[in-house]
């Protein structure tokens, strides 16, 4: 009997990686233990990966592209607008939330950075945001722009340790009243 070729490899190795993030610490997972909770051999890992520092740096890339997509889809002019944007942007994070809240308790440094640059591409897309900027903060722009992010990073990050019990519309409403 011919077993049937996994086609969901990279898939399994996510789930596994986000079940081992949620049991232990991401430094202490290795490659064989990735692989053994996947049900695949550390060769199949290798196919896609070059260690777990490039699968991390893989997935989380994977994230911030998807999120950028959704925001130049929209590419929203006014705050009206915006809002609907954002709320897809949280769907996307809500569809994968298991992921990003294992990887936000174990690699808050990734995920720091991919909210990080999620926020400054906001601000650079979406005109009302870089008005309200300048004008809720009188600090040089570069300062009001770290004040913004690092604001509106808590917001998200506060949604993901209490397990992102609101809906995508209602943390949409939360970050635009900071927003806008």
């Amino acid at each position: 009997m011919t077993q049937k070729r996994k086609t969901t490899t990279k898939s399994d190795l996510k789930e596994a990686l986000t079940r081992l993030l949620e049991k232990k610490d991401f430094e202490a997972i290795s490659v064989s233990d990735i692989a053994r909770e996947a049900g695949v051999n550390r060769g199949t890992f290798y196919l896609h990966y070059v260690d777990k520092f490039d699968m991390m740096d893989q997935l989380i890339d994977e994230i911030l592209q998807n999120i950028l997509l959704l925001l130049k889809e929209g590419n929203p002019k006014n705050k009206e607008e915006a809002c609907p944007g954002i709320v897809k942007i949280f769907e996307y994070l809500k569809e994968d939330f298991d992921f990003i809240h294992a990887m936000t308790l174990n690699r808050f440094n990734y995920t720091s950075k991919l909210v990080h640059d999620f926020l400054f591409e906001l601000t650079k897309q979406i005109g009302p945001i870089k008005e309200n900027i300048a004008m809720v903060y009188p600090l040089p722009e570069d300062y009001a722009q770290e004040v913004f992010i690092y604001s509106n990073s808590a917001i998200f990050f506060h949604w993901i340790q209490k397990g992102g019990v609101e809906s995508p519309e209602e943390i949409a409403k939360i970050f635009f009243r900071m927003s806008l």
